[in-house]
């Protein structure tokens, strides 16, 4: 086995992949009819169910551990090269959701967030509504269009 290849395994030698489908089997993400995602405290995401790769047009793989701005195609996360690093992630809805999440433990409900993507066919004055979950050590961002 190959440094680079050994690097990919988890300790029970699972691959990247199979570690992230464990993971969104053990919170039963999958069978939620809305689009999920299980974020860790830098916001990154860990497990995604089927709706959200759907809302997303991504697949499994190019999400695993990477930095929610990224995954969601933020214009600020693409022109930095570094999301989280901008002053506009700073007051980004989303990302104040999860934080306040984490540190109060409470849980927020149907906010409003605009992002500035261009992944989900929907423009900027198109509103998502949010909500967070704190579960152990990681935040469940729940996803819906408001229409």
């Amino acid at each position: 086995m190959t440094a680079a290849r050994s690097y990919n395994l988890d300790f029970n030698g699972n691959t990247g992949e199979q570690t992230f489908a464990h993971i969104a089997e053990a919170f039963g993400i999958d069978g939620m009819n809305h689009p999920v995602l299980l974020l860790d405290g830098n916001v990154r995401v860990l497990a995604a169910n089927a709706e959200a790769f759907k809302l997303l047009s991504r697949k499994q793989p190019e999400t695993n551990g990477c930095l929610l701005g990224d995954v969601i195609g933020c214009a600020h996360a693409r022109k930095s090269d570094f999301c989280e690093k901008m002053f506009n992630c700073t007051s980004c809805a989303i990302k104040q959701a999860v934080t306040y999440t984490l540190v109060t433990e409470e849980d927020c409900r149907e906010v409003p967030v605009y992002p500035d993507t261009g992944l989900t066919g929907q423009d900027k004055k198109t509103p998502f509504l949010i909500s967070t979950k704190k579960v152990f050590d990681y935040v469940f961002l729940t996803v819906q269009s408001k229409t």
